[in-house]
């Protein structure tokens, strides 16, 4: 659930074409489909959508690398896993 979100919202705030398949494993900073702005408004949108509070100190590429690494920050500022992911 919490993967389909961002994967849905990576595909409409970056115009992806629907033959661009995004999967948790997608290499979101390699690949530029997150820049620096483009992390800003993310974040913006994971504190929005899921009620969390990013921190700066969360703001590392570990975190944000993948759809699946975002996932698991998200789960992390949640309290625990949910299996959700």
């Amino acid at each position: 659930m919490i993967a389909e979100k961002v994967i849905a919202y990576l595909a409409e705030s970056k115009g992806l074409p629907d033959d661009f398949q995004v999967d948790t494993q997608t290499p979101l900073l390699q690949t530029g489909l997150i820049d620096s702005l483009g992390m800003e408004e993310l974040v913006t949108f994971l504190e929005a959508a899921f009620g969390i509070e990013v921190q700066d100190d969360d703001l590392l590429p570990d975190n944000f690398e993948t759809v699946e690494a975002i996932a698991a920050l998200i789960e992390r500022k949640l309290g625990g896993s949910s299996g959700d992911i």
